[in-house]
């Protein structure tokens, strides 16, 4: 489960308790302690709206796919995607997950899938397995893609 933008929405947490069966990844902008997330051993990253900012970013395994995740505000993501993947590139990453702009996106540029899951706060969020990529809107399936 990969999800990004909460902005203190008051479901966040028990959405978060209801999916507990999953890998859990938070891409920033969650606006709660980070310890509510760490008690819950989710894998996250700081966004520029959260209080802390000791973890802009983070290099992970998925699926045995090499995987930067980050905010993407560092990277100036809503500008342009160029600095985010060159750090990718830098860090022989397979995937590149980010957040900030909230909007989905998903875009394979060489070897490498950008990703982002649009935001919490709209409903929005990821679902990724070993063979696809689905985008969910409040719960239903957007759109998906093949890995």
């Amino acid at each position: 489960l990969i999800v990004s933008d909460a902005h203190a929405d008051n479901s966040f947490l028990e959405f978060l308790d209801a999916n507990s069966d999953k890998k859990i990844i938070c891409l920033g902008d969650y606006c709660i302690d980070d310890a509510e997330l760490e008690k819950r051993n989710i894998v996250f990253v700081n966004g520029n709206r959260d209080k802390s900012k000791d973890k802009l970013f983070q290099i992970i395994d998925i699926n045995n796919k090499k995987t930067l995740i980050t905010h993407g505000h560092i990277y100036r993501v809503k500008y342009k995607l160029q600095n985010l993947y060159y750090k990718g590139l830098e860090e022989e990453c397979d995937i590149c997950l980010f957040g900030h702009t909230h909007q989905f996106h998903f875009e394979r540029i060489g070897r490498m899938i950008m990703l982002n899951p649009g935001a919490y706060c709209d409903g929005e969020y990821v679902i990724m397995d070993d063979e696809k990529i689905e985008f969910l809107v409040k719960g239903k399936v957007y759109c998906s893609y093949k890995l």
